[in-house]
């Protein structure tokens, strides 16, 4: 089965509707069998190119970063964490933060910018690394904690310029000779790190 994810402007000028964005994921597959996903709703009953498989509803980020919520989320993907931490050595609770900043446990996240799933992953960074679905917990996780297992021996295994180059890029750390002067990439850092010291305190690896 091939899984795409179709751009909000395709789909909209395939379907000929208005955009509609909403909090939640829709899978539509095409006669030949492709699927798409995507987080438009195209309001349109043209079962002649799609077919509508599932409903997936996402709540507002306010709502799925609560305690709470993200203790439920975190805990069905904690054992994949575990052994992709295990196989990269890397500390899991350093990858729960990153999730935790990324999308908050949310295996259907999508950012503005394209990135996708737990780990937030570009198109071509997710098929880089061998991920064809990373709306999937498990390739995602995998792929993502090779990426920054990649970035830590980059980077002598300081975890800083680690997350700032998973954030912004190997070359920009490379360029600044540090975090670069990025607001976004620096408010990032801290926010990972606040979460990592975080789960060290609740959730002590042994």
């Amino acid at each position: 089965m091939k899984i795409k994810l179709i751009s909000s402007a395709l789909l909209l000028a395939m379907l000929n509707v208005p955009a509609a964005i909403a909090d939640r994921t829709y899978l539509y597959q095409e006669s030949d069998g492709t699927v798409w996903h995507t987080n438009i709703n195209p309001r349109a009953q043209d079962g002649s190119r799609f077919t509508l498989l599932e409903i997936r509803g996402r709540a507002p980020a306010v709502v799925s970063c609560r305690e709470t919520e993200l203790a439920r989320r975190a805990e069905q993907f904690g054992a994949q964490i575990e052994r992709h931490a295990t196989l990269n050595g890397v500390d899991a609770n350093l990858i729960r933060a990153l999730i935790r900043t990324e999308s908050c446990f949310d295996n259907w996240a999508i950012s503005g910018a394209g990135a996708q799933g737990l780990m937030q992953l570009m198109p071509a960074t997710a098929r880089s690394l061998g991920a064809e679905n990373p709306f999937e917990s498990e390739q995602n996780i995998d792929a993502g904690t090779r990426y920054l297992a990649r970035m830590l021996q980059r980077f002598d295994h300081d975890i800083t310029l680690a997350l700032a180059a998973y954030n912004a890029g190997p070359g920009a750390v490379r360029k600044y000779n540090g975090v670069p002067p990025y607001a976004e990439t620096q408010a990032y850092v801290k926010k990972v790190m606040a979460h990592y010291r975080q789960y060290a305190i609740s959730q002590p690896t042994h």
